[in-house]
């Protein structure tokens, strides 16, 4: 037994004298690559041990909620629409491949406040509807336009009218302002009508009757008949005119309202004269009248800009000249320029405006043997409710 004891412990002592023998470099160099890349393994997989436990067995979907945040500045109140209520936008970028964000703002209509800053055009606003359009203009928020006026016209001009276009001695020129009475100024009733058809198109309709009366200061030959001084004389006058505009220049605010424009007109022009003498002829007393609607088709330009917060300006022109329109030749010329004044404050779907003007409106019809001169002009004032 003790032999067997005295044998295990030499051999015990010659293994580890062995194993104690200093190991080369090479065997060194293994021995280390070996340790690392057990204990990279072990790492790994501790990981994904790891991360099968933190994984929850349902992924919950991610959504992106809209909403709309109000901030509110002392003098420019701003409605801020976010198209995602993500953190991270700055991590969005042209090019990557991720959604655009679009970040748009526009002023909240307070009228009765008024805080809304009038300079800034409406432009000056992008969003992703307009982003690449040249043409950024707002939607007109008043489409209708109605105008009741009162024009003060005096009456300048000439008519002759002939029995028979055949015999042009058989009638003569009665002027206007030499050779009649009591022409003066007359204050008459007009109206004026607009929709806009579009941000920039508009169809207008005005309407203005006139009706003077007066006598003949001297005799005087109508129709072939002699009148002889102090017989009646009466103009009567209605005017239509259809109107198509379209606006080539064109600013808007943001509120909605027109800043500035300037259109082109087409148009045409319908009058309904009538001119009627009436006294005794030889001690009998007598009648004769003539009328005679004139088409007059015209072009022409309106312009139109504010002058302050509550007051605006605008004008226009229309003329034309052709020859051969029922075997007359015509020459019609209108002229209108006004300022409004604003009235109502505090309500954004109506305006009130106070309009004072001055127009003038001028007919110079040849044709038959007859002679048609007539020039209206005047100041008026008219009240405008746009809605």
């Amino acid at each position: 037994m003790l032999k067997k004891l005295i044998t295990v412990a030499l051999i015990l002592f010659i293994a580890n004298q062995a194993y104690s023998q200093e190991l080369t470099p090479l065997q060194k160099r293994v021995r280390t690559i070996f340790s690392e890349i057990r204990n990279r393994n072990q790492v790994e997989r501790v990981k994904e041990e790891k991360a099968v436990e933190e994984t929850p067995s349902v992924q919950e979907e991610e959504t992106s909620n809209y909403y709309i945040e109000t901030v509110v500045e002392e003098e420019n109140p701003t409605e801020i629409v976010l198209a995602s209520d993500q953190d991270d936008v700055e991590e969005y970028e042209e090019g990557d491949g991720e959604e655009e964000i679009v970040v748009a703002t526009a002023p909240k209509a307070d009228c009765e406040s008024k805080v809304v800053d009038d300079s800034k055009e409406y432009s000056d606003v992008i969003t992703a509807a307009d982003a690449s359009s040249k043409d950024r203009t707002a939607v007109i928020n008043k489409k209708w336009s109605i105008e009741a006026l009162g024009w003060n016209t005096e009456l300048d001009g000439h008519v002759k009218i002939v029995e028979n276009k055949n015999l042009p001695n058989s009638g003569e020129i009665i002027d206007f302002g030499r050779d009649t009475r009591n022409l003066d100024k007359k204050k008459v009733p007009g109206l004026k009508l607009s929709y806009r058809v579009g941000g920039r198109a508009s169809v207008d309709f005005n309407w203005t009757k006139i009706e003077q009366n007066g006598s003949l200061a001297i005799a005087r030959q109508f129709k072939g008949v002699n009148y002889a001084a102090n017989a009646n004389f009466e103009i009567n006058n209605s005017m239509y005119d259809l109107v198509w505009k379209y606006r080539f220049s064109h600013k808007v605010e943001e509120t909605g309202r027109e800043k500035s424009y300037v259109a082109g007109l087409l148009g045409i022009k319908a009058s309904d004269m009538e001119f009627k003498l009436s006294g005794d002829v030889a001690g009998v007393p007598q009648s004769t009248s003539y009328s005679e609607t004139f088409p007059v088709p015209y072009i022409g330009v309106e312009a139109g800009t504010y002058l302050g917060e509550n007051l605006y300006l605008k004008g226009y022109y229309r003329f034309l000249k052709l020859d051969g329109i029922k075997d007359y030749d015509a020459k019609h010329a209108d002229f209108d320029i006004s300022l409004s004044y604003k009235l109502s404050n505090k309500d954004c779907d109506q305006d009130l405006f106070v309009d004072v003007g001055y127009r003038q409106v001028s007919y110079d019809v040849d044709g038959k043997g007859n002679d048609v001169e007539l020039k209206y002009k005047g100041p008026y004032v008219g009240l405008e409710f746009r809605f």
